[in-house]
């Protein structure tokens, strides 16, 4: 019985040890996790600071895109208007809607007359968009 005993505890102890070295390479592999866990978490913090960077200047891009197509939209309008000037006849006052698809009356004729006729008075003026814009606000013909 005492070797039984003896024996017993000698089988124990070789179990208690195989369990100290499965819980220390358990230990050693937990330790190892989580090192690769903060590694991990520095790496998601630095793409997320990436990200965060990217996002920004992304951003920036958008608003100096809208920036840039206002100024385009702008440069398109006013590249037309120059192109519109640049065949500009003295008939054209007849596509205007006072005039065009309309019957040319006496009173058109006449109220048209005028208009240059007015002109007359401001011989030797320089004719700048002000003097034009002078005449479109305040003498400009009523449309019918």
């Amino acid at each position: 019985t005492l070797n039984g005993t003896l024996s017993k505890l000698n089988s124990t102890e070789q179990e208690l040890q195989d369990v100290s070295t499965t819980l220390n390479g358990t230990l050693s592999e937990l330790q190892e996790t989580k090192t690769e866990l903060t590694e991990t978490q520095n790496e998601l913090e630095e793409k997320d600071t990436k990200l965060l960077r990217t996002e920004n200047e992304l951003n920036s891009t958008k608003d100096n895109l809208q920036e840039v197509s206002k100024t385009l939209n702008h440069t398109r309008s006013l590249l037309e208007e120059a192109r519109g000037l640049e065949k500009v006849s003295r008939w054209d006052v007849l596509l205007t809607p006072p005039y065009l698809n309309r019957i040319f009356t006496r009173q058109l004729y006449d109220q048209l007359n005028n208009s240059w006729d007015m002109l007359e008075k401001f011989i030797g003026v320089n004719v700048t968009r002000g003097f034009v814009e002078h005449f479109r606000e305040e003498h400009d013909i009523e449309e019918h």
